[in-house]
């Protein structure tokens, strides 16, 4: 049934309920606040409402109470425990005359499981702080620390190749994206052994998709493979030497660095020039962080 769940401090938000069958009972305002059935989901359609969940499971409080609202909104019942599943209900039917409110509302138990689990888990990470962890927790965290670092790290300081036309550009290099090019690369390995014609796709940053070449995207892999294998290297070391850490004061004092540890990554004036082009200005002006001014002018001097 449709009702409007309230978590403390926030405004109702429209959303199914679903009940445990504890009783026979049709109707939820038939029931006394002592008979109150357990709530087994709750379900949003709508994403920014889910968004808006998952910020209310960040904070004790907002689920310190939370209120189902009858559809009439007559009828309030509060609840002092977490609700058992949580979920961002997809939709089964677009569109169809014959469609039901509650196939509309479909999700299968195993996604639904696995939405609570991690939203349960970000509550427990959020809700404990140093102080209250114990050595092996706080080990934990500062790992997951150090590979949430990493990304980020990854994220704003993108791979710099000239692995497509010979032209350095940027490209993010996150171990999201580094999936994506070789789960593509493989899907365009096989279609071909089978003949089927297919396409490798990629972007430089900030631009729309274009045809690579196998060579180009064999020379792309290998320039992330360059530059991140470093990277995730530290990220190991920081790994072993959190885990050898004897107390709580040791693990504080771990620093996750990234931005230290070399690379080979281009510099960022090199961005649209060619490899010649920049082996030329090196030689010229010598190896400097800073696109040398007056390139342009002495890769393109005036007739």
């Amino acid at each position: 049934m449709e009702y409007s769940v309230k978590f403390k401090g926030m405004d109702p938000i429209p959303a199914i309920v679903v009940f445990s069958e504890k009783n026979n009972v049709d109707s939820y305002a038939d029931l006394n606040v002592s008979d109150k059935r357990e709530i087994l989901e709750i379900r949003f359609k709508d994403l920014t409402d889910f968004e808006l969940l998952m910020s209310a499971y960040r904070s004790d409080d907002a689920l310190s109470e939370i209120t189902i609202i009858d559809t009439n909104g007559t009828d309030e019942f509060i609840y002092y425990d977490y609700i058992i599943r949580i979920s961002l209900a997809f939709t089964s039917v677009e569109s169809s005359e014959t469609a039901t409110a509650e196939n509309q509302w479909i999700m299968k138990l195993a996604q639904l499981t696995e939405t609570d689990k991690r939203l349960r888990q970000i509550v427990d990470t959020i809700n404990k702080s140093p102080a209250t962890m114990t050595l092996e927790e706080y080990k934990v965290a500062k790992i997951e620390q150090s590979k949430e670092l990493l990304e980020k790290f990854l994220y704003y300081n993108p791979l710099i190749t000239s692995a497509k036309n010979d032209i350095f550009a940027e490209y993010t290099a996150t171990t999201d994206k580094q999936n994506q090019f070789v789960g593509q690369f493989v899907s365009y390995y096989f279609n071909t052994q089978m003949g089927i014609e297919d396409n490798i796709y990629w972007n430089e940053r900030g631009k729309p998709c274009s045809v690579w070449t196998v060579e180009q995207g064999l020379a792309f892999m290998n320039a992330m493979k360059a530059y991140t294998k470093p990277l995730v290297t530290a990220q190991q070391q920081f790994e072993v030497n959190i885990n050898a850490c004897t107390t709580k004061a040791e693990v504080e004092a771990t620093n996750i660095n990234y931005a230290s540890v070399p690379t080979a990554n281009g510099r960022s004036w090199w961005v649209g020039y060619t490899a010649d082009e920049v082996k030329r200005l090196i030689e010229h002006y010598g190896d400097t962080e800073v696109k040398p001014d007056g390139a342009d002018a002495y890769l393109n001097p005036e007739e």
